[in-house]
């Protein structure tokens, strides 16, 4: 199982289920196999939206390799958010998200990774701007997360800049804000995290 491990605190169980039920729109019991069952669910959405690569492995190659894929999808990011195309710009920012993230991970040179905070911070500004009077998480807890985000910025801690600027634009897809095509997109674990 790749979510959150049994050692889910119960609040946190409580929201895993809300945000499984919200989002496929259907009962996820408050049981043990409720939880299993939106865990695997949420897990599977996860695997949907990332990059059609077949393992971390590849993933690793790719990003080792500086392969032209990340700054394709750099390009494609930066288009969808010039056009406000939010479904091409989510799409892009998620393979960009992980080969960043394996970067970052793997100490790999910081390329992949650097394409893809940039971007972040990029959609995240296109976002924001345009939603913050209309969007209700925009209004609440996204002023707390734009606190947050320009505290990280500011202390140089850029890994937690980048999955902070993604919770949030995944927020935004998963409550519609950025249409149906982006909400398909959405991924969980932009939101919650791997415990």
């Amino acid at each position: 199982m790749t979510g959150p491990e049994r050692s889910t605190p119960p609040g946190a169980q409580f929201a895993i289920l809300g945000m499984a039920q919200m989002y496929f729109g259907r009962e996820f019991s408050n049981t043990d196999a409720g939880f299993e069952a939106a865990i695997k669910a949420l897990d599977e959405q996860h695997v949907r939206v990332q990059p059609p690569v077949p393992d971390k492995l590849r993933i690793t190659e790719v990003v080792r390799d500086e392969h032209p894929v990340i700054d394709i999808a750099e390009q494609m990011a930066d288009m969808g958010i010039a056009l406000e195309d939010y479904e091409l710009a989510l799409t892009a920012a998620n393979h960009l998200y992980a080969f960043g993230d394996v970067d970052y991970q793997d100490f790999l040179g910081g390329r992949a990774f650097n394409a893809a905070l940039q971007v972040h911070r990029r959609f995240y500004d296109l976002v924001n701007e345009r939603f913050s009077d209309v969007d209700p998480y925009l209004r609440g807890a996204g002023q707390i997360m734009s606190a947050d985000i320009a505290d990280m910025q500011a202390q140089g801690k850029l890994y937690e800049e980048l999955r902070l600027r993604r919770a949030v634009i995944h927020m935004l897809a998963f409550n519609g804000t950025l249409g149906d095509a982006a909400r398909a997109l959405f991924d969980p674990f932009a939101v919650i995290h791997k415990v």
